[in-house]
């Protein structure tokens, strides 16, 4: 089943992934393989970082999850790569659609397999923990970080 889950996919041409990271021993289970819970909380760091660059906010909390379901096992020396795409903007939220590869990196040949995918839920927050709009978010930061195109590199 794992040569099968190996030869018929590539990783996505022209996109760079907003997490790529190799697993170490120490994030496996007694088989061998990288806990699910590692992937999970990857997956979460990967749609967080994509929600908070178009927020221009660190003040974004995970709201929900729709469902895992892994189609393969990652092992330690794999390259995972996790490939985040915004696929919907709220009022104060937005959905995030991560999808999650791993290459196994061998002297013959590299084989790449889609691991899982989810959508998450972001919510920005203020300097108190309430929600708020996204705009709000946005302008608070252009306010505080302003880009002053005039200066010549």
């Amino acid at each position: 089943m794992l040569s099968v889950n190996y030869q018929n996919h590539s990783l996505p041409e022209g996109i760079v992934p907003a997490l790529r990271v190799e697993p170490m021993p120490k994030d496996t289970n007694q088989n061998g393989d990288v806990f699910g819970g590692w992937v999970m909380s990857h997956v979460d760091l990967a749609g967080a970082s994509t929600a908070m660059r178009y927020a221009q906010s660190r003040y974004i909390v995970t709201r929900a999850v729709s469902s895992l379901t892994f189609e393969a096992p990652v092992m330690v020396g794999d390259v995972v790569s996790f490939y985040a795409d915004i696929t919907k903007i709220g009022r104060t939220s937005l959905t995030v659609k991560v999808v999650v590869y791993a290459e196994r990196l061998t002297k013959l040949c590299n084989r790449v397999a889609k691991i899982t995918e989810a959508e998450l839920v972001f919510v920005a927050l203020d300097e108190n923990k309430c929600p708020i709009a996204l705009e709000d978010a946005r302008a608070r930061f252009a306010e505080a970080c302003p880009i002053d195109f005039t200066r010549a590199n």
